[in-house]
């Protein structure tokens, strides 16, 4: 029976910065732009908690809240479930954690940029 795995949660406001100092993303996968969306012009995000186990692949994922809801979901868990991170020199020990990731999905000359803004704050380049 495997163990429970003890996880560093790094979720917080005040430490979401922090999961530089333990792991680094060596392989991150752009999430597919659904056609819909971008036939209609609309932009969004997902904001997800993910949990990174000792060997940098992802356990487990939730989403937090997205915008608009549901459309950009499985696209963004489909490009994460990719993801692979690598530990810096810093966590020899490889201490799991717990972090946040937020996709934003952008198209030009979008028709909802204020209420883009207004649910996913100013756009990540």
């Amino acid at each position: 029976k495997k163990e429970p795995f003890n996880y560093l949660d790094l979720t917080g406001a005040d430490s979401k910065d922090l999961i530089n100092e333990y792991w680094i993303v060596k392989r991150r996968v752009e999430p597919r732009y659904p056609s819909e969306a971008a036939r209609d012009r609309v932009s969004g995000c997902v904001d997800m908690t993910l949990g990174i186990d000792s060997e940098g692949k992802l356990m487990g994922v939730k989403v937090i809240k997205s915008y608009p809801e549901g459309v950009f979901d499985n696209y963004a868990l489909a490009a994460l479930s990719k993801w692979k991170w690598v530990p810096t020199e810093a966590n020899s020990h490889r201490i799991p954690v717990l972090t946040n990731v937020k996709m934003d999905f952008m198209v030009e000359l979008n028709r909802n940029s204020e209420k883009f803004v207004k649910h996913c704050g100013p756009f990540d380049t």
